[in-house]
């Protein structure tokens, strides 16, 4: 399903004649592919009132020893963010939308972090950035290397160390890319 999405999403992108068109029809994607690994059905009010109060005592008490991917409710890592917002809900498809240069990727890559060390599971998909590209994001954020630096390869052998315990650290995360550039 991902790889059919995204081959149609390279197809659109050479034949579509707006950059609005283009993602307007990749958002019905991607809210198509987040739907698969839903279940729908019927559910008692009573099924639904045992959930809801569940989640409202894990929100209450806070599971700090339970996973991420088991809980009704996940946290951003960011107070602020959760206060505004609310937490986020593993089934929710969360679209981060902003002009160029504000910090949608670096806020994005901060949240998914969170969220992959909290064994819970990340998909990042962009249509700007490679797969590499976001690692050197990510290899930067955890190892306060310039991701500039690593990309370019302007690193102190102290600074090449840390980025390579960073990278131990991180690769065992259920973490995975959907490279669309």
């Amino acid at each position: 399903a991902v790889i059919g999405m995204c081959s149609r999403a390279i197809d659109r992108a050479y034949s579509e004649t707006t950059a609005a068109e283009l993602l307007t029809s990749v958002m019905d994607d991607l809210i198509e592919l987040q739907t698969l690994g839903t279940t729908s059905g019927e559910v008692s009010l009573a099924d639904s009132i045992d959930e809801t109060l569940r989640g409202m005592d894990e929100a209450r008490n806070g599971k700090e020893d339970e996973p991420e991917s088991n809980r009704l409710h996940v946290d951003t890592g960011l107070r602020e963010v959760d206060e505004m917002l609310g937490r986020l809900r593993p089934s929710q498809l969360v679209i981060l939308a902003a002009r160029p240069g504000v910090g949608k990727s670096a806020l994005a890559m901060q949240v998914a972090k969170h969220v992959a060390k909290a064994g819970g599971g990340v998909l990042c998909v962009s249509m700007e950035m490679s797969h590499v590209e976001q690692t050197e994001r990510l290899l930067g954020s955890e190892s306060s290397v310039s991701a500039r630096d690593i990309t370019d390869g302007k690193v102190t052998d102290d600074q090449r160390l840390s980025v390579i315990d960073s990278a131990g650290e991180l690769r065992g995360l259920n973490w995975h890319y959907l490279d669309a550039t």
